[in-house]
C-alpha cells in the first residue's frame, strides 16, 4: 500500500513537472489571491445570498401547490444551468454535466423533503 500524497507532495511534483516543461514556477503568481473581508467576500455573500432567495421566492408568495412546484422548477433548472456551466472547466458535455447537477439537486431535495417531515413530527 502506498503512502498517502500531502498537498505539500503534490505541489512539489507539480513544480518537479513545470522545471521539466520549463515553465518557470512563481510563488507569487500562484498563490490564492481571495482574501477574508475584502470586497470579494460582499460580493460573494451577496450573490449567495440572492441565489438562495430565488427558488424560495414563491413560496414567500403562496404556500399553493404552484407555488411549490415553481419553486422545484426554478431550483431544478439553476441545478442543470450550473452543472451545464460547470462543463466549460471540466470538459465534460453540456448536457451530460448539467444531468449530473440535476440528480444531486433531486437527490438534496428528496433528503431535504424527507428531514423536513421528521423535524416536523419532532417539534
Amino acid at each position: 500500500m502506498r503512502a498517502a500524497l500531502t498537498a505539500g507532495d503534490v505541489v512539489n511534483r507539480i513544480k518537479t513537472v513545470m522545471a521539466v516543461q520549463g515553465v518557470p514556477w512563481n510563488d507569487a503568481t500562484t498563490r490564492d489571491r481571495f482574501k477574508f473581508g475584502g470586497p470579494d467576500t460582499v460580493v460573494t455573500g451577496i450573490a449567495t445570498a440572492f441565489g438562495a432567495l430565488i427558488p424560495v421566492a414563491p413560496l414567500l408568495m403562496s404556500r399553493s401547490p404552484w407555488a411549490i412546484w415553481t419553486s422545484f422548477g426554478v431550483a431544478m433548472l439553476s441545478h442543470f444551468g450550473v452543472g451545464a456551466a460547470r462543463s466549460f472547466f471540466t470538459g465534460r458535455g453540456v448536457l451530460r454535466s448539467g444531468m449530473d447537477m440535476f440528480v444531486v439537486g433531486l437527490g438534496v431535495a428528496i433528503l431535504g423533503y424527507f428531514v423536513g417531515e421528521w423535524i416536523v413530527r419532532v417539534i
